[in-house]
């Protein structure tokens, strides 16, 4: 199951990348491996505590969501590379 996730991750970042323009690909896949490690990083704790002191569900899907919002935030200043997929002020406009 684990496989299908990152493999269909990586379908979904190979489209991506596919429809940006090729001088920020270098840019985009360096902010994609930033953000994902910072997740990785943030996760870390969380997974040694609970080793050490199960944590019920929702507390673990609270610590999650709040990792994820996280990662939101982070990348919103990067998102802007990729143009009108990603950025807000085209889509107001009329721009798409």
């Amino acid at each position: 199951r684990e496989f299908f996730i990152s493999f269909g991750q990586i379908l979904w970042q190979t489209s991506v990348i596919l429809v940006l323009d090729k001088s920020k690909t270098l840019e985009y896949l360096v902010n994609m491996s930033t953000v994902s490690l910072i997740g990785g990083v943030l996760l870390l704790p969380v997974l040694f505590i609970n080793s050490y002191m199960p944590m019920s569900l929702p507390w673990l899907i609270i610590c999650f969501g709040a990792i994820v919002i996280i990662m939101l935030f982070k990348d919103r200043p990067r998102s802007s590379i990729g143009g009108s997929i990603c950025d807000t002020k085209t889509t107001r406009g009329g721009g798409l």
